[in-house]
């Protein structure tokens, strides 16, 4: 990411801790929350994010983590910290 110029930030860098618990199936329960909507939403930002700066993108992106939607500069991380 460091290469692309795309920092992940605290939300993204949360979906990244708990990658393995989808993957993987070791959740607590089947129950789904409404963090775990949030994490899943990071993973589709962040690749967004990452292919908006490969293809030379420098509009602003829709951050689909923080309620309303905003857009915001692809520099700016999912949830906007």
């Amino acid at each position: 990411l460091e290469a692309i110029n795309v920092k992940p930030g605290v939300l993204e860098n949360e979906a990244f801790k708990r990658r393995n618990h989808g993957a993987h199936g070791s959740l607590k329960n089947d129950k789904v929350s409404d963090d775990d909507i949030r994490i899943d939403l990071a993973y589709f930002v962040i690749i967004n994010r990452v292919l908006l700066r490969i293809l030379g993108y420098e509009g602003k992106y829709i951050d689909f983590c923080t309620e309303g939607y905003p857009e915001r500069e692809l520099e700016i991380p999912a949830g906007g910290v």
